[in-house]
């Protein structure tokens, strides 16, 4: 509101009061506004579902989980396959947005699954899916192994259906990763089962073929335990090498996956689901579908589809970054492991060789027939081992079920998320409050104008001694300029010319009871308890800008002065634009210029009563006119080329001494002080300075500047008039008028 920081809860209050209208204002827009958008939102609408992870008990998922290696988190990796995209895509395809022809994984298990997984994905299948995946969230409830499934859609059948999709899918997901395992350790097992069958039948035809052609019978004691140790060596050797097997083969398939992201996530779907892969691929996903529906309505060399698209391709190299980290991490692991592998390969081999040193000594049929006994026990423990295991996965293979179980499925959702209509425009309403608020405390504060009569004294640092209302036409007389042919000389002339400019309002004498009028008497009373009694005084009225008020208020003053039988004499040094000779109705010369440069006196220069009697006042108004007798005008005379230079003659000094040697009051009525410097001049030879602001007509720091300049002539400023006050609540000036009428009846009693 302005420069002083201190507000009390009376100024926050007046500026309610003041800016009341644009608090309404702002808080029906924002009404308006919260009530449009309400009646055009589409609800939303949320469905969940719940699936559990079970934990693999069979004997064929501990198998798995030796031919299988993770390093990542179990549950991490199973909420980040509710989302992936083999199971988004088979949802796709389920509710019809894509053929059978575009899946690239299987929406069912088959033999032939690892010819789907190859295939390239069209763009119109990436955008679908991805646009599926928008809709959906996954996360782990708390540390159970129990996750939700949330799916937001506009469409609540849509919602409830998807959720319940996607459920099924990941649970679809998970019986193909585990019958996808479970094929391939199967093909291996029966491969080695069949080979150990002829490998059984060989060894025990060749050990009968001996013992019959030798006629052996059994071999010693030290020999079967030389033939146990190295047959249980043996056995060792193969697993280890089965072993080495696999970790090659991972190791080779690690090395293919580092380029082919396809792969790695058929392959390895604890690298691909790993949180941070997770995040980039979801952060590619968003940033995609945002391109895509920005280039609906731009072109591909639109500036922000190209920083969109560099932030794709950012995050693309990003994303092949981390992978080729963590690839690389998965292989350093897995070659350690094999020259582990190896190197106990080789202490079983050296074993082996002390075993055979030991077997050396042994006679030689003996030693033929432990290695036909040998080799005929290995081969039925190892086929022992894997028709084992072969059972194992064809038991868990007619089970054809995995380890995720839907445990709560969707329901189409009642209500919508979003909170109510009413709720929305309620708190529109507060908002536009607020709003409301801040903007009319912001208006305030660039509002330089007058706040409150105490803000304006402490920012002038000087008393505002007056506060004239505003006037209207009906409460002042107009009093226009007529001539009298019986007061002048000579009638008018083609060379004489009426005065020039809008007539002025005397309240004082039209309407004396009238509050407005009041104003003028109590700026009287303000004036003179600052000047020192039975003293005459001459003060100067001026203003810091053009149509401030001064000439209207000089003339009301001048006249209340002189109705307290004050000799008032007030003089127009406005020598640039004359006024006051307009409201009184006098010639405007001869005047102050005359008496400045010797063409006239002073007392044939100045208006009495009788000039004004003949001037504008009927005899009328000048008979009901109390002191007016009392008051005496001196006009600015003829238009001088250099008015400053004028009133800054020694003349004009003693001029003013002589108008308060005969005059009580001298009053003189100057132009504004910013625009021209007379004013400025004569504020040193005057008794004190009296500045007219009107209110709302420009700054408050016009008037600051104006009191410097005055200052800075050594002038001494009494203080403030305010004009033209317009106040919030308006005053009621029948009151007053009803007490002057009973006080006028009762004086009329009196006397009767």
């Amino acid at each position: 509101m302005n420069m002083i920081s201190d507000l009390t809860l009376t100024d926050y209050l007046r500026i309610i009061r003041k800016r009341k209208w644009i608090i309404i204002l702002c808080s029906l827009i924002v009404v308006a506004v919260s009530s449009l958008y309400v009646s055009k939102e589409t609800p939303i609408y949320q469905a969940k579902a719940r699936v559990k992870v079970e934990q693999r008990t069979t004997l064929a998922g501990g198998l798995m989980e030796m031919m299988t290696w993770s390093t990542g988190d179990v549950m991490a990796t199973e909420v980040e396959t509710v989302t992936s995209y083999a199971v988004m895509e088979r949802v796709a395809y389920k509710l019809g947005k894509i053929t059978e022809k575009e899946l690239r994984y299987p929406h069912e298990f088959t033999k032939e699954a690892e010819s789907f997984e190859t295939q390239q994905t069209p763009d119109r299948v990436l955008r679908i899916v991805r646009g599926l995946r928008g809709k959906v969230s996954a996360k782990q409830e708390g540390i159970t192994n129990i996750i939700s499934i949330t799916v937001t859609s506009s469409d609540r059948s849509e919602a409830a259906r998807l959720a319940n999709l996607i459920a099924q899918e990941y649970r679809n997901e998970n019986r193909y990763q585990k019958q996808k395992d479970k094929l391939a350790a199967k093909s291996f097992v029966d491969s080695q089962i069949q080979w150990y069958e002829e490998a059984i039948k060989k060894s025990a035809t060749a050990e009968k073929r001996f013992r019959e052609e030798r006629d052996f019978v059994t071999p010693s004691q030290s020999l079967n335990n030389v033939l146990a140790q190295l047959s249980a060596l043996e056995v060792e050797r193969t697993r280890l090498e089965l072993q080495i097997s696999q970790a090659e083969t991972k190791l080779k398939q690690l090395k293919e996956a580092k380029t082919d992201t396809g792969k790695l996530q058929v392959l390895f779907p604890e690298i691909y689901n790993h949180p941070t892969l997770a995040t980039i691929r979801q952060n590619i996903s968003n940033l995609e579908i945002r391109l895509s529906e920005f280039l609906e309505s731009a072109t591909q060399l639109h500036p922000q589809a190209v920083q969109m698209k560099r932030s794709l391709e950012k995050l693309k190299s990003e994303q092949k970054k981390e992978i080729q980290g963590l690839v690389d991490a998965s292989i350093i692991s897995t070659e350690a492991q094999i020259a582990s592998l190896k190197e106990r390969v080789q202490e079983t081999e050296d074993r082996k060789e002390k075993a055979s040193q030991r077997l050396a000594k042994i006679p030689d049929e003996e030693v033929k027939y432990a290695q036909f006994e040998r080799e005929v026990k290995m081969n039925n423990e190892m086929y022992l081992m894997f028709k084992r295991r072969s059972e194992e996965s064809r038991i868990a293979e007619a089970e054809q079920t995995g380890n995720v179980s839907i445990i709560e499925p969707a329901v189409e959702p009642y209500y919508p998320i979003s909170s109510s209509g009413k709720g929305k425009i309620a708190a529109g309403g507060v908002v536009g409050l607020l709003l409301g608020f801040v903007l009319a405390f912001i208006i305030e504060s660039l509002d330089t104008s007058i706040g409150t009569i105490e803000d304006l004294e402490r920012y002038l640092e000087t008393t505002v001694l007056g506060v004239i209302p505003y006037i209207g036409p009906a409460e002042g007389i107009i009093i226009p300029w007529r001539p009298k042919f019986l007061a002048l000389p000579k009638p008018f002339s083609s060379r004489r010319r009426p005065p020039q400019g809008p007539p002025m309002p005397l309240i004082t004498q039209s309407n004396p009871k009238l509050p407005e009028a009041e104003a003028f008497r109590t700026l009287r009373t303000t004036i003179l308890l600052k000047m020192p009694q039975d003293e005459h005084i001459a003060l100067l009225f001026t203003s810091a800008s053009p149509q401030e008020g001064k000439t209207s208020i000089i003339s009301n003053l001048g006249l209340t002065m002189a109705q307290l039988g004050k000799q008032t004499i007030l003089v127009d040094c406005n020598l640039r634009r004359p006024a006051l000779h307009r409201v009184f109705g006098v010639e405007r010369g001869p005047g102050l210029t005359d008496v400045l440069i010797g063409s006239a006196t002073v007392d044939e220069a100045i208006k009495s009563a009788s000039d004004l009697l003949f001037g504008a006042l009927e005899l009328e108004d000048f008979l009901e006119t109390p002191g007016i007798d009392n008051l005496y005008i001196l006009p600015a005379g003829v238009h001088p080329p250099n008015p400053a230079e004028m009133l800054a003659t020694e003349r004009m000094t003693e001029l003013i001494n002589e108008l308060k040697s005969e005059y009580d009051i001298v009053i003189f009525d100057t132009p504004p002080t910013l625009p021209v410097t007379d004013a400025t001049i004569l504020s040193a030879k005057v008794d004190g300075v009296i500045l007219v602001y009107r209110a709302g007509k420009s700054s408050r720091k016009v008037p600051k500047r104006a009191m410097e300049l005055i200052k800075g002539a050594e002038g001494e400023i009494l203080g403030v008039v305010l004009n033209d006050i317009k106040p919030e609540i308006e005053t009621t000036p029948a009151i007053y008028q009803h007490y002057y009428y009973y006080e006028e009846e009762g004086a009329e009693e009196s006397e009767a």
